[in-house]
């Protein structure tokens, strides 16, 4: 798992329900529907939203908010949040595997000096 979503649902009489949901992916129905979402991958809240307001929140000031109401799922996501590449760098290492696996000739490491920021 990777991302942590939590939803307010505010009832009738008043009384907020948090609805926790954790996901390896991120679709924008997702977004569009939840208020908070926190990436373990990347470290980072992808959004904050609460009562329609968008809130500027820290990760680790979330991830410990959270880890002290639900401390099993954060330790899970935690050890399962692994870095994605990004399209880029599954690009290149898709073909340089491919160059590996289908080559005829001995393969030698190329290192890429090449700044994309």
């Amino acid at each position: 798992m990777r991302y942590l979503m939590i939803s307010f649902l505010r009832k009738v009489g008043g009384q907020i329900d948090e609805i926790v949901a954790v996901s390896r992916s991120l679709d924008q129905k997702a977004i569009d529907n939840t208020n908070i979402i926190v990436d373990f991958a990347e470290k980072k809240v992808v959004k904050s939203m609460i009562e329609n307001k968008h809130h500027d929140s820290d990760f680790e000031k979330m991830r410990e908010y959270y880890s002290n109401i639900y401390p099993a799922l954060i330790e899970q996501l935690e050890k399962e949040g692994v870095v994605k590449l990004g399209e880029a760098e599954r690009v290149h290492l898709v073909g340089n595997l491919l160059t590996v696996l289908v080559s005829d000739n001995e393969t030698h490491p190329v290192i890429s000096v090449d700044k994309a920021n």
